[in-house]
This record gives structure tokens, C-alpha cells and sequence, in this order.
């Protein structure tokens, strides 16, 4: 049986697993919709705008957990209307997460929901990545533009060795680069490049 929970932002969530029965809150204007049919969630972006980080506390044994889990979505915007899986069918934890408390939205535009504070404080690492998830993205962009295939994994081995918090966005799109070519692996570097904010 599918039923759907508004809650009171948008709940999208990499770092953390939801189990199979899952309690929200909503209110009007929640800019999110979550469809749960079993453990598989599924989130609508329900604003009027895109949105690019999502921080969300998890309960579990009727207790909010301490950490925040977070989803940035920063270089690939949730835009008004799309959906997005945040758990697969059949994913259980235990204990079980019985209810989801979201804490902070950031949307495209810069401006937030929630308690933005966290964006300087418990999410602050996933905050600032950012510019060096640009630069390696715009350095790979220059390198396959001078040197083709060569000189773009090249670069993209330099930065895993060389910039350990951008190293691991260098080693997906190299994989990119080896199982579809580094046309492909480039064309998805402009797509993100292309969506993420420029004021911020």
C-alpha cells in the first residue's frame, strides 16, 4: 500500500538509511512530498524553486539521533516538480528510523528553510567542498580542452593524489571516463557545471 507524507522540507538523504515505517510531519506550504511504499522513499520537490542541500535529523527508539544527515545536491539541483529516490526497495536498518525531522533546505537562489545555522556548523564540510568540487570540475573541463583523453586522465589522477578533498569526484568521473569515453565524462562535468548557482 503507497502512501504519501508531507514533511516539513525536503528529506533527501544519502548518508543515512531509512527503515520500513517512516513518520513525518507537514504543514501547509511544505516544499516536499515523500512517498513511501515499503522501505523505498521517493521525494517531490513541492516549492516553487530548485533546491541544492537538504539536512535531515533521523529518530530512531523514539529519540532524535544527534548527527545530521545531509544530501547536496548543489552541482545537480532538484528542480520544482522532479522526484528523487532516497531508498531503494528493501533496505532495512536496525534500529529501525521511525520518523524524519528535516532541519535545513538550501535552494538554488541561496536563500534557506529551516535552521541555516547548520549550514556553518554540522554541515559546514559539505559546504565547502564545493569550490573544489568546481575547480576540479572546470580544471577537467581546460585539460580535455588542450589535451584530450591523455591530458584529462592525467589530470584527474594528479587530483586524486594530490587534493584529498576533491580526490574522490576526480575518481568517479575517471571511471565515467574509462567505461564511457571522456566525451562522455566531460559532457557530464558541463551538465553540472552548467546547474549549479552562481551567486553563491
Amino acid at each position: 500500500m503507497k502512501k504519501t507524507i508531507c514533511l516539513a522540507a525536503p528529506a533527501l538523504l544519502v548518508s543515512l538509511i531509512l527503515a520500513a515505517v517512516i513518520w513525518g510531519q507537514s504543514a501547509p506550504g511544505d516544499p516536499v512530498t515523500l512517498t513511501i511504499q515499503g522501505t523505498e522513499v521517493v521525494a517531490m520537490n513541492a516549492s516553487s524553486k530548485a533546491i541544492v542541500l537538504i539536512g535531515l535529523r533521523p529518530w530512531q527508539a523514539g529519540q532524535p539521533v544527534t548527527d545530521i544527515g545531509a544530501h547536496d545536491m548543489y552541482f545537480r539541483p532538484l528542480q520544482p516538480g522532479q522526484t528523487h529516490q532516497l531508498v531503494p526497495p528493501g533496505v532495512v536498518v536496525d534500529p529501525p528510523v521511525t520518523r524524519q525531522q528535516v532541519v535545513v533546505v538550501q535552494f538554488i537562489d541561496g536563500t534557506t528553510w529551516g535552521d541555516a545555522t547548520l549550514l556553518t556548523s554540522q554541515l559546514s564540510d559539505m559546504i565547502n567542498i564545493r569550490p573544489a568540487m568546481r575547480k576540479v570540475y572546470q580544471g577537467a573541463v581546460a585539460a580535455y580542452n588542450s589535451g584530450g583523453d591523455s591530458a584529462l586522465q592525467t589530470f584527474f589522477e594528479n587530483t586524486m593524489a594530490n587534493h584529498q578533498d576533491a580526490g574522490g569526484v576526480a575518481q568517479k568521473y575517471l571511471q565515467i571516463m574509462k567505461s564511457s569515453g571522456a566525451a562522455a565524462a566531460i559532457s557530464t562535468i558541463k551538465t553540472r557545471l552548467a546547474a549549479a548557482p552562481t551567486s553563491f
